[in-house]
């Protein structure tokens, strides 16, 4: 960069600048002589206001240097909190619970061992299996918001060949896009 600017080139450039500008200004000083000699003229005959006046004026602009004492009430602030009857609040915490397996499920833990994918593996493997509406009252995570009772909604069968459309046949509307008077919906033809 500093190498660019001191070509010949570039200082070239760059006194003509200077030139224009020093031209530039004695033009409009030349053709503005009457209003520069007015200015100096006039300038120096104003009368300059009191330093303890300026002072004053610059005070009453900025207001009052210290601000005013905070005045502090005796009032105590307290938090209120609501009482809260324990025994809803149990209730409460018991709909956050994950609900017990049914008993066959559960008899499933004693017979056998895990070793031999029996007993403890079989019943959490089990478990595993249940769908999280039949386990819990709420969903416990965002994603589960998403396909919470979602089998009320779609009926979904397992596909004969192994590929289903679950979004297709659910998503996307049979016939397409309705078409009216020979238009479609959005006005495109």
């Amino acid at each position: 960069m500093v190498g660019d600017l001191l070509t010949v080139d570039r200082q070239k450039i760059w006194t003509e600048q200077i030139n224009k500008e020093a031209y530039t200004r004695a033009y409009w000083g030349r053709k503005h002589e009457e209003l520069v000699k007015w200015h100096e003229e006039n300038n120096f005959q104003r009368p300059r206001p009191n330093t303890a006046e300026l002072e004053d004026k610059i005070r009453k602009l900025r207001g009052p240097v210290i601000p005013a004492e905070i005045k502090q009430t005796r009032k105590k602030f307290e938090t209120f909190m609501p009482k809260v009857d324990q025994e809803e609040l149990s209730k409460r915490f018991e709909e956050f619970k994950m609900k017990p397996a049914t008993p066959s499920t559960r008899k499933m833990i004693f017979n056998g061992l895990s070793h031999f994918d029996e007993g403890r593996k079989k019943y959490l493997m089990n478990r595993a299996k249940t769908k999280p509406e039949i386990k819990w009252v709420y969903p416990q995570t965002s994603s589960q918001d998403y396909g919470w009772r979602l089998t009320t909604q779609i009926t979904y069968r397992t596909p004969k060949y192994g590929r289903g459309r679950t979004i297709q046949d659910t998503f996307y509307r049979p016939n397409g896009i309705p078409i009216t008077r020979g238009k479609t919906l959005y006005g495109i033809c």
